[in-house]
């Protein structure tokens, strides 16, 4: 099975966003930030002389743009330090073939080959299927790779087997 695509800077970013979110140190930073800013917005409106519901829609307004902030702040981070690592294989043509025994990624300048052993797990999303060599990084294989969604599905149900049958019972 295999499949030939190039990724975009749109794929990198949605990436992101779509994996920063689900990591466990980020899930603690972001907790630490909603109840530190938390605090301290509280401690700023506690005097304010204001019913209690503009105090509320104040809190909330100011911790929504806290977290947005965190959040755009964390991806662009992310771009501008993966970018000049990923530049040329975010933009390079990428052929990536799904054996029995693994995966085989082949990039104009690269070879690689990956027992399925060495994945960490599949995810099927709408837009892409992702094969997860660490915790944050992945195979982005785009949806618009394949020449219909039935491929697609095919594709991440072979690489999903295969991952779950190389671990041990």
């Amino acid at each position: 099975m295999t499949v030939q695509y190039r990724n975009s800077i749109s794929d990198l970013l949605w990436f992101n966003a779509y994996t920063i979110p689900r990591l466990r140190g980020m899930q603690v930073i972001t907790l630490a930030i909603v109840l530190i800013f938390g605090y301290l917005f509280a401690s700023t409106l506690r005097p304010l002389e204001a019913p209690v519901p503009t105090k509320w829609a104040l809190f909330t307004a100011l911790m929504i743009g806290a977290l947005l902030f965190v959040s755009v702040t964390t991806i662009l981070f992310t771009l501008v330090s993966s970018f000049p690592r990923y530049g040329r294989a975010v933009s390079e043509e990428h052929t990536v073939s799904l054996t029995e025994e693994g995966i085989v990624e082949l990039g104009t300048h690269s070879r690689h080959t990956i027992s399925w052993a060495g994945v960490q797990r599949v995810r099927r999303t709408r837009r892409a299927v992702l094969i997860y060599l660490s915790e944050t990084g992945a195979h982005i294989i785009p949806k618009r790779a394949f020449d219909d969604s039935s491929d697609f599905d095919r594709f991440f149900r072979f690489a999903f087997e295969r991952t779950a049958s190389s671990r041990p019972a």
